[in-house]
């Protein structure tokens, strides 16, 4: 009988929670994000974490894992909700807070019933997942340094030449110093931006796509040639 129970509480387990991080830019996903996922009763001030197996997968999928009656509270009003609060973080992104309301009925377990080896279980369930979360990270800004030189020639840096970007905002310029370095230290949160090059008798526009796993892009730029 023992056995049979603790096959019944394997079965019991069910998926209460999934979801997906992906990259708010490009939908990619985000493979090394921490998720915390935690629950607030009706009334309460303070969220607790929930008491849930937490799982992720290559593809930035997540899943909480547990016996609803045992994880999600029971006996609450019919017109009581039950708070989720995710907290997502990732290296180079942004802290991400989501809060999801759950009514009663949709955490309530129902009887229900499973066979293992010819053998029928009784269980209490719950229709799961009760939630799934898309949760779309921001990267952190970055900024980006480099040099302008002339006709590709790095021992010909170039003084005095304003670097700007123009898509998708336009920010200030900057200007490149003796040695031709120039820095724009916050970038737009894009995929990619606009830079306008121009010097005093040549300019050009780039398309920069930037890295978002550093702190600083690097880009050389030659005018006049």
């Amino acid at each position: 009988m023992s056995a049979m129970h603790n096959v019944g509480l394997a079965v019991a387990q069910q998926a209460l929670v999934t979801g997906q991080v992906l990259n708010a830019l490009n939908g990619a996903p985000v493979t090394a994000a921490s998720l915390l996922l935690e629950t607030r009763l009706p009334g309460e001030t303070e969220f607790r974490p929930l008491r849930a197996k937490l799982r992720f997968t290559s593809a930035g999928y997540f899943c909480a894992i547990g016996i609803a009656e045992q994880v999600l509270p029971q006996g609450l009003a019919a017109d009581a909700e039950l708070t989720l609060r995710f907290r997502v973080t990732a290296p180079r992104f942004e802290e991400l807070v989501a809060i999801v309301a759950l009514a009663a009925a949709a955490v309530t377990v129902v009887p229900d019933e499973g066979t293992v080896a010819d053998h029928t279980l009784p269980l209490r369930l719950i229709s799961a997942p009760v939630v799934h979360q898309v949760l779309a990270l921001q990267p952190l800004p970055v900024g980006i340094a480099g040099w302008v030189i002339s006709d590709h020639d790095f021992n010909a840096p170039l003084a005095g030449v304003s670097v700007h970007v123009t898509e998708p905002v336009v920010q200030a310029p900057v200007i490149s110093d003796a040695q031709g370095r120039f820095r724009i230290d916050t970038l737009p949160v894009a995929e990619s931006v606009t830079l306008q090059v121009e010097g005093s008798d040549s300019s050009t526009t780039i398309k920069h796509v930037i890295d978002y796993t550093t702190p600083f892009n690097t880009r050389i730029i030659s005018l006049n040639g």
